[in-house]
């Protein structure tokens, strides 16, 4: 299930039985410009005997939408005061836009940012 990041340490978002949790994440952070920040999480896998289930779905928009140097400055500044526990890798969609400084498309972005991204974990056979 998922865990906040509030108050110095990761705390369990409680599931009600019917509801729904949305996290609305960097990207409605940015194109809000702050005023829907994304908090600071994670994802653990939940036992078989929890009586969750969890569905991830990441949305982007369409991917000739501009990316401008404003708005990703602004949601580094931003990013840049959230508590970091030590020891934990963050991703973050401004994550290798540190040196923007004309637009670009999401598109653009996106294909460059996860080139470098490798999977972890046992190899299966497909």
């Amino acid at each position: 299930g998922i865990e906040i990041f509030q108050d110095g340490e990761y705390h369990r978002v409680r599931s009600q039985e019917g509801a729904l949790i949305v996290n609305g994440g960097d990207y409605l952070e940015l194109v809000s410009h702050g005023v829907l920040p994304s908090p600071l999480h994670r994802v653990r896998e939940s036992t078989p005997t929890s009586g969750r289930s969890s569905l991830v779905y990441f949305h982007y928009p369409v991917g000739s939408s501009p990316l401008r140097p404003s708005d990703v400055k602004k949601a580094q500044e931003r990013r840049s005061v959230a508590p970091k526990p030590k020891g934990l890798v963050f991703n973050t969609l401004t994550d290798g836009l540190e040196t923007l400084d004309e637009v670009i498309t999401y598109k653009k972005h996106l294909q460059r940012k996860w080139m470098g991204v490798r999977a972890t974990g046992p190899k299966t056979e497909l």
